[in-house]
């Protein structure tokens, strides 16, 4: 039934790749038995066999079972997460281009209307800003 599960769903058996002593292999021992079993098993998808470095066992591991507990060594490579930040809309060049008279006339007036000496440098730069971005987004508007 095992060998039929991972045939049918693209797994692989790890612990049967790496050449071990014999004391690394097995995964049970009958008690007063002297004879050893793999019972237990690792499986991975075929396309991931690559990043299993090592599979054994711990023979000597304080499990509180009659089973060895099996290890396995896997190298991953997490991927990058990529944010997406919020573009800003650019605007539409081509009818910036094609209104420029309209938009150069309606910025003179606007700004002709702003005080010059309306406060300091950075009151007078966020006036001219915001004037220049509403005539711009009113006429054009964003692409």
């Amino acid at each position: 039934m095992l060998t039929n599960f991972y045939e049918r769903n693209g797994l692989i058996v790890t612990n049967t790749w790496f050449r071990k002593p014999k004391r690394r292999m097995y995964t049970w021992k009958a008690p007063g038995d002297w004879s050893r079993y793999k019972l237990d098993y690792i499986l991975v998808k075929h396309q991931c066999r690559n990043s299993v470095k090592d599979v054994h066992t711990l023979p000597g591991a304080d499990i509180d079972s009659d089973h060895n507990l099996l290890v396995a060594k896997i190298c991953t490579r997490l991927k990058k997460i990529i944010r997406f930040q919020k573009r800003r809309p650019q605007w539409d060049l081509v009818k910036l281009y094609a209104q420029r008279q309209s938009v150069q006339d309606n910025t003179e007036e606007k700004l002709s209307a702003i005080r010059r000496d309306s406060g300091n440098v950075k009151v007078q730069w966020n006036n001219i800003k915001e004037c220049v971005l509403e005539i711009i987004s009113d006429l054009v508007g964003k692409g």
